[in-house]
């Protein structure tokens, strides 16, 4: 069970700290500094500490990916924007063979993929209704879905992606 906790004190963050059982609690954490500061902090309390004891939120991420979709490789976004870039040279798309365009494909995408695991008639019902979007991002909306649909079947998602692939 994943619970949040605010603590707005010293004092807090000092009784929070006694309380933590690293044994079987894991605190999550945002960036390398943090978790280190507690590893040292609990190995010298405790003297030996659980890998998963501490993470950081993407190795937490990581973690459930491996669990609940284990066939599923994490790759790196490189490989994903050259994937992108390939894919656009192998179209017909004019429009989409600009410079940049892999690249604005993959910002794009990072926004759309909670979308594109989604039913797609309800995107295609509201893209209906909204003509005006269709023609401001809709043409790479579409695109989106036919690189995301070749993604998912190699199994590949970059670690940014992996909240949005299990959200999903």
């Amino acid at each position: 069970m994943l619970r949040e906790h605010q603590l707005s004190s010293p004092q807090e963050k000092r009784k929070w700290l006694d309380e933590f059982r690293p044994e079987t609690d894991t605190f999550v954490v945002s960036d390398l500094t943090s978790k280190l500061q507690l590893q040292s902090y609990f190995l010298k309390k405790h003297g030996h500490l659980r890998d998963t004891a501490i993470l950081r939120a993407s190795e937490l991420w990581r973690r459930l990916l491996t669990e609940n979709l284990p066939e599923w490789r994490v790759v790196s976004m490189d490989l994903v924007r050259t994937l992108i870039q390939n894919e656009i040279e192998n179209t017909d798309l004019t429009w989409a063979k600009g410079p940049g365009a892999a690249h604005s494909l993959t910002q794009m995408m990072s926004q759309f993929l909670p979308l594109l695991n989604q039913d797609q008639d309800l995107v295609r019902e509201w893209l209906l209704e909204h003509p005006d979007s269709v023609l401001r991002w809709g043409h790479w909306y579409a695109l989106a879905q036919l690189i995301w649909q070749n993604l998912s079947e190699d199994k590949m998602v970059p670690g940014s992606w992996i909240p949005s692939l299990l959200c999903s």
